[in-house]
């Protein structure tokens, strides 16, 4: 039994260890390949491929396609252990898309501009393994990035928010079963802070309203708390102030504080209570900016579409523009964008639009607190 208990002890690290050797073996057969790749590429010595006899073209493709394995299965199996040794870290997502990027469209692009006009066979071949070897980690990164932004969208749901113990109101508040609340977003009195022995006797449930449109509560007005000390028998207020302190008195009323608007707000961002109504209020609006999100994406997609591409062959007809071979020589549109490749570009801004959404309603929720 003690055995058995055990063994998830060693075996995660086990796990992790060998795919830390896996990671940098791979990476060390992706780098090697694309070293020799690019070497092919940009030295020149490949433009003269077709002039070899055929026992130096065999001898050539095969080293090319050595090259070419080695890139693909190193990219494969770097990107698997990638996401396994930093899968926790946000930017493992967006590390394997940039790297998908530089592979499958960089080097097309870097070769158009520095490498000149002569494209061939054996330019075509030590290029032809760059685009499959984007795919991997293009995929893997997808993942990710969809998998941290479900993440950091149910998160705030699920735990909480706030410590209860830093804010200045209501510290070590204990929640309370509420009534059926009358709204979706509910009122001071119908979350879990409201205290039972106050609630009859506060005004603010009296009028039905909420603490934070008053801008006092019984956390933070100690005049809801002393009122509700004079009505209710036989029960200790532990917020009730003593009768000496007590500033709704009479002979107090010389020491009651006025605040202005900010200095109440101010307060409310600092209140257990207010704190819960945000995390309840981006339970509610979170779904809604994403499906928001994701139709105005969808409706927009086919213009995205035609941007990217047309961005796509601007930045070619300027990288041609930039190339210091002879006019003419640099062949037109030599790397051609599938539509695949240019739908997953939007996917992915798609994905960047929506986490950047995200962000700013955790923001302005959680940070500014409107």
């Amino acid at each position: 039994m003690n055995e058995e208990d055990e063994r998830p002890s060693f075996v995660l690290p086990a796990l992790l260890s060998a795919a830390q050797t896996a990671f940098t073996i791979a990476a060390i057969v992706a780098a090697l390949s694309i070293a020799y790749l690019l070497y092919g590429i940009f030295s020149g010595q490949l433009a003269g491929y077709n002039g070899l006899d055929h026992a130096e073209r065999l001898r050539v493709k095969t080293n090319l396609g050595y090259a070419g394995v080695g890139l693909q299965g190193g990219m494969i199996v770097g990107s698997i252990c990638a996401a396994i040794c930093f899968f926790g870290a946000e930017s493992t997502g967006w590390v394997l898309l940039v790297t998908a990027a530089a592979l499958g469209f960089g080097v097309p692009f870097a070769f158009t501009s520095i490498g000149g006009g002569a494209t061939g066979d054996g330019i075509k071949m030590a290029l032809s393994p760059f685009l499959p070897a984007a795919i991997p980690p293009g995929a893997i990164g997808v993942f990710l990035v969809v998998k941290d932004l479900i993440l950091k969208t149910t998160s705030a749901v699920k735990n909480k928010v706030f410590d209860s113990n830093e804010m200045q109101f209501g510290t070590g508040a204990v929640k309370e079963n509420r009534p059926t609340r009358t709204s979706v977003l509910g009122k001071c009195w119908e979350g879990p802070y409201c205290r039972t022995f106050i609630r009859e006797h506060c005004p603010i449930f009296v009028k039905r309203q909420a603490c934070w449109k008053n801008r006092r509560g019984c956390y933070c007005d100690e005049d809801i708390v002393s009122g509700a000390a004079t009505k209710v028998k036989g029960v200790m207020l532990e917020m009730a102030p003593a009768s000496e302190t007590n500033f709704s008195a009479p002979a107090q009323t010389n020491r009651k504080v006025i605040l202005n608007e900010w200095q109440k707000a101010e307060r409310c961002r600092n209140c257990i209570i207010y704190n819960e109504h945000q995390r309840e209020k981006y339970r509610v609006f979170m779904p809604i900016v994403i499906l928001g999100t994701i139709a105005g994406a969808a409706a927009f997609s086919q213009p995205a579409f035609v941007v990217v591409k047309v961005l796509i062959t601007r930045v070619d007809h300027m990288v041609q523009t930039l190339s210091f071979g002879p006019a003419g020589s640099t062949p037109k549109h030599f790397v051609e964008i599938a539509d695949w490749a240019v739908w997953s570009i939007v996917f992915a801004l798609a994905v960047m639009l929506i986490s950047k959404v995200l962000q700013t309603l955790e923001y302005l929720i959680f940070v500014k607190k409107i």
